[in-house]
């Protein structure tokens, strides 16, 4: 199942899936997003971002503010944006970093 979710500029979004992938493009706000065992994908974000899986891999593109990404297993990927000067951190206890 797919749920697709289009809103205005909000003050903080929540994003939770089970068994799942999450994932939200061109966002505003506090974007909190968590899965026990799928995939969070993130592209271009405005504010902060929190990012938290059990069991998968986080994709964070265009981050534009302070980002703290975390997964028990799976790989993480974070590209900030241009001119980001924001602190980031990202914690995989299996899996691959790359920043």
């Amino acid at each position: 199942m797919k749920l697709s979710i289009i809103a205005p500029t909000t003050e903080e979004i929540v994003l939770k899936s089970a068994t799942g992938s999450v994932s939200a493009k061109s966002t505003t706000g506090k974007l909190r997003a968590s899965t026990k065992s799928g995939t969070i994908s993130i592209d271009r974000h405005s504010g902060p971002i929190d990012a938290r899986a059990n069991d998968g891999r986080i994709d964070i593109v265009g981050a534009m503010e302070t980002v703290q990404a975390t997964t028990v297993t799976g790989t993480i990927r974070v590209a900030i944006a241009d001119d980001h000067d924001q602190p980031f951190t990202i914690e995989s206890r299996n899996g691959a970093v790359r920043g």
